[in-house]
């Protein structure tokens, strides 16, 4: 009987504990409600995304033995965005913008200033194989974190939202070089699934 109450004792102590990591996981994820909100009349959104150098591609998917012409085609890719211009960070927030203006959480959205701002971190952009595409068909990859801070500094709300390959369209890798309109294409999916998902963390 003894050993029973202690057994009881300790399953109630990790419950315990396990519902406290859960709760706090929970408040981790914050929502912008309207009561944070509340005094914020106009918002601003910053132009300059933190970004990694280079983007993304599936090192853990390339298997001994690739063609040596794979990685120089991924190189290509590289060369494509610069010559392109294509920047993901400027997609990110067009689409961030863009999103904001429908919703219409804020009663005003100027170009600098107000009374809080919004900033992004893009911890990576990429391409990779997407699930049940033909062999050699990548999709885009984006994993992006949101920053609501006031005039003076203080963080209001944060939230990071990403997007898998199988959320976007998917093509044969040399047609990303060939075609770079479909680099752009695939990255602006991407870009509105992450927004997409950001925007359902705002009451």
């Amino acid at each position: 009987m003894q050993r029973n109450k202690i057994l009881s004792a300790k399953t109630l102590q990790i419950i315990t504990v396990l519902s406290a990591i859960v709760v706090f996981s929970g408040c981790a994820a914050s929502r912008l409600t309207r009561q944070a909100r509340a005094g914020i009349r106009s918002v601003s959104i910053s132009s300059n995304v933190s970004i990694p150098s280079e983007i993304e591609y599936f090192k853990d998917d390339i298997k001994p033995g690739s063609p040596s012409n794979f990685m120089g085609a991924l190189m290509a890719i590289d060369d494509v965005m610069r010559d392109t211009d294509l920047n993901v960070g400027k997609i990110v927030v067009e689409e961030f913008k863009e999103q904001l203006a429908a919703k219409q959480v804020f009663p005003s959205i100027v170009n600098f200033g107000g009374d809080a701002n919004f900033s992004f971190k893009i911890h990576f952009y990429g391409l990779r194989p997407r699930a049940f595409a033909p062999e050699g068909h990548l999709g885009g990859v984006l994993k992006v974190t949101v920053y609501l801070k006031k005039a003076n500094g203080d963080l209001i709300w944060k939230s990071t939202a990403d997007c898998s390959p199988e959320r976007t369209s998917a093509y044969l890798w040399r047609k990303y070089i060939t075609e770079p309109k479909l680099l752009r294409m695939v990255f602006e999916q991407a870009a509105h699934a992450v927004i997409s998902d950001l925007f359902k963390d705002i009451d």
